[in-house]
């Protein structure tokens, strides 16, 4: 695909925040999060705040917040360490955008969330993303960099 790599990109950052929209939506709707909507209006009490409208827009907006920062952190890596290292933000919300859709897949089957499930699809998504960073550039050492902000991302959601 031929054109602006900031166009390619925004493009992509779009269609990943709607697969994300779509995800807790139906996440929040579906009662997969109904002991986290009980506690916040334990929480907040009276409110003319909808709460599931507030709890969606929080989630999504630190998703993003999220991924951006892994992203920053692993090219500041691949900057630090590796001397003509090249990063996309579109390997990373591809990879990003699979996940997404297995999880969707998931939820619309209505099988129940486990950290293990969600661990092996985060860490099929890495794969994605150490693929495409190794074809893009073909080095193994700038891929590695690249993945290793995300891959303790899910090392860490596992101990938790």
């Amino acid at each position: 695909m031929k054109g602006n790599p900031f166009n390619r990109n925004l493009s992509w950052l779009i269609a990943y925040v709607l697969l994300l929209s779509c995800y807790v939506f139906i996440l929040v709707d579906g009662g997969f999060l109904k002991n986290s909507v009980q506690e916040l209006e334990a929480l907040l009490g009276q409110t003319s705040l909808a709460i599931k409208l507030f709890l969606m827009v929080i989630s999504i907006a630190f998703s993003i917040i999220s991924l951006l920062v892994e992203y920053f952190l692993s090219k500041f890596l691949v900057l630090l360490f590796i001397e003509a290292g090249i990063v996309s933000l579109n390997d990373v919300l591809t990879a990003k955008s699979v996940t997404l859709v297995i999880h969707l897949v998931a939820l619309l089957l209505k099988l129940p969330p486990s950290p293990l499930f969600q661990f092996v699809v985060n860490a099929l998504g890495i794969v994605i993303m150490y693929g495409l960073s190794i074809k893009r550039q073909g080095n193994k050492a700038t891929a590695l960099l690249f993945c290793l902000p995300f891959t303790l991302d899910i090392l860490v959601a596992l101990l938790i």
